[in-house]
């Protein structure tokens, strides 16, 4: 059964919401916590992209490759004077909960995303990334 957002069968892939394939379980950032932390976080849990709150709204992301890129071009700067918000990509775009798999792809794909947080009623409730969307994908053309 393909999974959309009222949960009733479909067989059509634009039936599918980006919701119903997001990774809910989040780890997040505020902008004052230290990079030290962030770093950390994406070792510990094995991530790539961090959402970053301020009073329950997204207000940035922070990736590796974000990250990667500022320490890379100038390796000797002290982490200990920098913040998530120095680093996170702001603003940022977010899709909604209901929006379909395929409209999803082609934005993440036309915008050169590896991820992006997704919003239900202007909240942060999940983020979804390239792989969860190749794994769906996959999962689908299975089913035909």
């Amino acid at each position: 059964m393909i999974k959309t957002t009222n949960q009733t069968q479909c067989s059509d892939v634009d039936c599918v919401c980006i919701g119903s394939i997001m990774k809910t379980n989040l780890k997040q950032l505020n902008e004052s916590d230290s990079i030290y932390k962030a770093l950390e976080m994406f070792k510990t849990y094995q991530i790539r992209h961090l959402p970053v709150v301020r009073n329950n709204k997204i207000v940035g992301i922070l990736s590796t490759s974000d990250f990667n890129k500022e320490w890379l071009s100038d390796p000797n700067i002290e982490l200990t004077d920098y913040t998530v918000g120095t680093f996170m990509t702001w603003p940022v775009d977010c899709v909604d909960y209901n929006r379909p798999l395929t409209e999803v792809a082609a934005l993440i794909s036309h915008k050169h995303y590896h991820a992006m947080p997704v919003v239900k009623d202007d909240k942060l409730v999940g983020i979804v990334s390239t792989s969860d969307i190749i794994l769906e994908l996959l999962n689908f053309t299975k089913q035909l």
